[in-house]
């Protein structure tokens, strides 16, 4: 429960149990009126947090 918790938040255990103030707020953004699927956004936010990594390993090679 917590690492869903964690990836709908993007936000790292440490973060959501107050232990550490260190966020990152994902730049991705929902509009218009219609309800917003929390699986979906979870799901947006493991995967941009893929992409960061994949840039990062290709900056150090």
């Amino acid at each position: 429960m917590l690492n869903k918790l964690c990836l709908l938040y993007c936000g790292s255990p440490e973060y959501l149990s107050k232990q550490t103030d260190s966020y990152k707020k994902p730049n991705i953004t929902f509009h218009g009126g219609k309800k917003v699927d929390l699986n979906i956004v979870a799901k947006m936010n493991e995967f941009a947090g893929f992409l960061k990594l994949l840039r990062k390993l290709d900056e150090n090679n």
